[in-house]
């Protein structure tokens, strides 16, 4: 019997008119996914909206995100988060403490989608639950589902930075509930939150540590397992960004947002060059042939 998947976009679906295409055929059509997007509210009929069998949307204008955090932590003390640099609740303007980038928002969004599928009773409809972005291009297809233990909880084997990608994974039902609680103490709990990571001694928090420290700390790292990264991230010429630049490819037309997901992903598709090939990937214990096609790539 076919598992029942829903592909979730967060946040934004920036980059619509690039990626979407891709999106399409090696995303949603290998996976035989339904289409969930859990963004900011738009008036853009957008190619992702069109797409979409749920669409969550959130006002940004009705006031700031530190009122919107002021709003859904019930007059908790979250400013007490940003006294723990340095960038992981990027995009809030607070008047004494401000981070860099936008990570901050994305932590509210995640919390959102938490709430939307509790509500509507999706973590018992779906087999799998994949957390995505809408910039990312897809090269190749999807890995099937079919060849994850849903025993673990996948994420692309790149991109780290001291913890685990944020920009997606791969959970199934049996974790989605516990999965969508890590940013929950922010909003329930910050205080308590704040001692928890300031025991822990670091100074230079970012989303990809706080997703490998909540995840340690609700006992699922242990859970955790990896696949090749396969897609890279791109913005258009006149698109939006809240961190990276990227570069621009000629070739492409378009701009690289990060050169080392993109190597990485040119060296995987030199190993998986059919959907076939990713039965003999995942399975190797170390992903030996696609790490040494990584380190043979110039890209």
């Amino acid at each position: 019997m076919s598992a029942k998947v829903l592909v979730i976009v967060l946040a934004e679906t920036r980059a619509d008119k690039l990626t979407v295409e891709s999106f399409r055929d090696n995303v949603l059509q290998p996976l035989k996914a339904d289409l969930a997007l859990c963004v900011s509210k738009s008036a853009e009929d957008d190619e992702y909206r069109r797409r979409a069998k749920y669409v969550w949307q959130f006002d940004e204008s009705n006031g700031t995100w530190a009122e919107h955090f002021d709003a859904r932590s019930h007059g908790r003390n979250w400013p007490a988060l940003l006294e723990l640099q340095d960038q992981w609740m990027g995009g809030i303007k607070h008047p004494k403490l401000q981070h860099p980038g936008s990570a901050g928002i994305l932590h509210f969004y995640r919390d959102l989608l938490r709430q939307e599928i509790e509500n509507s009773g999706l973590a018992d409809v779906y087999d799998w639950f994949v957390i995505t972005r809408s910039d990312f291009m897809w090269p190749i297809p999807h890995p099937s589902v079919h060849l994850l233990s849903p025993d673990f909880i996948w994420f692309p084997d790149g991109e780290r930075y001291n913890g685990l990608t944020d920009r997606h994974a791969v959970i199934p039902r049996r974790y989605i509930s516990r999965f969508l609680d890590i940013p929950r103490p922010i909003f329930d709990d910050p205080e308590g939150l704040a001692n928890a990571m300031k025991a822990v001694g670091r100074n230079n928090w970012n989303i990809e540590s706080f997703l490998k420290f909540r995840l340690e700390q609700m006992g699922l790292l242990r859970c955790v397992r990896f696949f090749p990264y396969f897609m890279f991230l791109v913005r258009a010429p006149d698109g939006p960004t809240n961190w990276s630049i990227g570069y621009y490819s000629p070739e492409h037309r378009y701009y690289i947002k990060y050169p080392s997901e993109f190597s990485c992903s040119r060296a995987v598709q030199l190993v998986v060059q059919s959907p076939n090939h990713w039965a003999y990937v995942i399975g190797l214990k170390r992903f030996f042939n696609w790490r040494s096609a990584y380190r043979r790539s110039t890209y």
